[in-house]
């Protein structure tokens, strides 16, 4: 089995009510906008979600992958999507964690990708060249970089909104 993969674990703070930012996280039109390479994110009538995610990856070009999440939490101060129930090839997990402190809101975001096939080959004809290890090192660089962007741009539209609404 041929795996790569990486994680973030993020945070923001904003001035936003939790409800506010609750939504605001929860409506797929923020990634889309916010988050470089994020394509499209269908919602299936059954609630699930597909994320097509383009990215230009070293040595391998540019990549197209799709991601099917299911929702396992959504709580006042969490949301939280995995796999659907038999994705064994493109697994994206996502959370939110939400707590409101001093007059502000924290934003915890958690995020892993990873790429599951049989032989190297099946990802890209150069994957067994270059091996799981330096793919999967490349993907958490670029990865750290996407989610400092979106975490910086939803910080900026979150706190515009709340002063639209609330003054400054």
């Amino acid at each position: 089995m041929f795996r790569v993969g990486a994680s973030f674990s993020g945070h923001l703070e904003t001035r936003a009510e939790l409800a506010h930012a609750r939504a605001f996280f929860d409506e797929p039109r923020t990634f889309i906008d916010l988050m470089p390479n994020v394509q499209e994110i269908v919602v299936n009538a059954d609630g699930t979600r597909r994320w097509l995610i383009q990215a230009e990856v070293p040595w391998l070009g540019r990549m197209s992958m799709g991601f099917k999440v299911r929702r396992v939490e959504d709580e006042e101060c969490l949301i939280e999507w995995v796999p659907v129930i038999g994705e064994q090839r493109n697994l994206l997990r996502y959370a939110l964690a939400f707590e409101r402190k001093g007059g502000r809101t924290s934003v915890r975001i958690v995020q892993q990708i990873e790429l599951r096939r049989a032989r190297a080959s099946e990802l890209h004809r150069l994957a067994g060249v270059l091996g799981a290890d330096r793919i999967s090192a490349e993907m958490q660089s670029r990865l750290r970089e996407i989610m400092g962007t979106f975490l910086r741009r939803a910080r900026e539209r979150l706190d515009r909104a709340d002063v639209a609404l609330h003054g400054p």
